[in-house]
């Protein structure tokens, strides 16, 4: 999976896939992640998540956060 949120990539594999409808276009999809993560950089995440909650610490070279961003990341990463 690529360009997730916070410019991230990680592998993983289909765990199901099911038709959303006979015939139809539309499928729902669950995968297993290679390795754990927030790579939605979902907050406040899941507590059962444990240490595996907290926002990745990267971005791209590409990406440039505004002064707010990093601010509300900052924040986020001293939570986790």
């Amino acid at each position: 999976m690529d360009d997730l949120p916070g410019g991230g990539s990680i592998t993983a594999k289909v765990a199901s896939s099911l038709p959303l409808q006979t015939g139809g276009k539309y499928w729902l999809v669950g995968i297993c992640l290679d390795s754990p993560g927030n790579l939605w950089c979902l907050a406040p995440s899941p507590q059962d998540w444990g240490p595996d909650a907290s926002v990745p610490r990267f971005f791209p070279s590409s990406v440039q956060p505004s002064i707010e961003e990093s601010a509300i990341a900052e924040r986020l990463l001293r939570r986790g």
